[in-house]
């Protein structure tokens, strides 16, 4: 029994006191006796939980809603009861998913078409979010926590054509749709397809693989062992690599397929000599049929037999870096921009 004075609802709220370390983990929630028969007592219920996981009223504090979005439409934290169901709603979702990640559900390979749902989130597997059947321009990132959306970004996730991505949510493949795509990954080994249209796919972290497909595509791999494919349509794309970490070693570095005369290697944010200061050009000399015994920092050769870009960057005198370019016979200076 407890003495509710002027509300129908209380619960404790887990802390961690920066002052001192003290932590409390055990809340109690404390419910009118009669919440049960009211039309909005679920709501009740589910608010005084809310402050028990550690939630808080969206109209106190630091961060504030804003005022036209605090309504229990989108958040059962909200004291303005506008909803006609009750149950947790997106800002309550997104909330909960930021504190101890996605429910333990969705473990399987799951497909998510892209523009469905305000909210996408999932518990394992190996999944694919798809925009295939769109031909407006879709902004996707893997990452978790994202705000992506489709034709353009409102300041509020509760716009049309807004999705989130729900925190600690790892998805690994992304399909585009028709329109001229941004598309980036996450930390993990993603495979990515752009789709038609112009697009922009960029891998970041993990050993991944990009495919342009139709357009005119541009394609940076970020870290890790990648492997780019631009398309075999007669489109001019665009591979950028921005640093020399990203290229690899002899057995473990990123590999260009299909490349085309049309094609272009991107080399314009690259250091190519680590031990000048500032950032250096790269310098192409050629291509060859056989590695060079010594080359000078700073300089990328081309060799036929093996299809690898072959780099200096730390002034020894030996190969660094190997980039795989297949497609073409030989490199010329044309096919870079530096």
């Amino acid at each position: 029994m407890y003495d509710i004075v002027g509300a129908e609802g209380y619960a404790d709220t887990p802390f961690t006191k920066i002052a001192d370390g003290a932590r409390q983990f055990q809340q109690e929630i404390v419910l009118d006796a009669t919440w049960s028969t009211r039309p909005n007592g679920y709501l009740h219920a589910l608010h005084e939980i809310g402050h028990a996981l550690g939630l808080k009223h969206p109209f106190e504090g630091e961060t504030l809603l804003n005022p036209d979005e605090d309504n229990t439409n989108n958040t059962v934290m909200s004291y303005t009861d506008t909803a006609v169901t009750y149950t947790l709603k997106t800002y309550d979702i997104i909330a909960l998913q930021s504190i101890y990640g996605p429910a333990k559900a969705r473990l399987g390979n799951n497909s998510y078409k892209f523009g469905n749902d305000e909210i996408i989130w999932d518990g394992g597997g190996a999944d694919t979010i798809t925009a295939a059947h769109l031909r407006e321009k879709i902004v996707l990132d893997l990452a978790g926590g994202a705000h992506n959306y489709i034709r353009k970004k409102s300041a509020s996730i509760l716009d049309p054509d807004q999705i989130w991505l729900g925190h600690f949510t790892q998805i690994e493949n992304a399909i585009g749709g028709s329109g001229n795509d941004a598309i980036s990954g996450n930390e993990i080994n993603n495979s990515t397809r752009g789709g038609k249209g112009n697009d922009r796919i960029n891998g970041r972290d993990g050993n991944d693989t990009l495919r342009g497909e139709t357009g005119a595509d541009t394609l940076v791999g970020g870290s890790g062992a990648d492997r780019l494919f631009g398309g075999k349509d007669p489109s001019k794309d665009v591979f950028v690599f921005r640093a020399a970490d990203e290229l690899g070693t002899p057995d473990r570095h990123d590999a260009v397929f299909d490349f085309t005369k049309l094609d272009r290697l991107d080399f314009r944010a690259f250091d190519a000599d680590l031990t000048a200061a500032g950032q250096q050009k790269l310098d192409f000399i050629g291509s060859f049929k056989t590695d060079r015994a010594w080359q000078e920092a700073g300089t990328a050769y081309y060799n036929t037999r093996t299809d690898m870009l072959v780099f200096e960057t730390d002034g020894d005198g030996i190969a660094d870096h190997w980039l795989t370019v297949k497609g073409v016979s030989t490199l010329k200076d044309a096919y870079f921009i530096l």
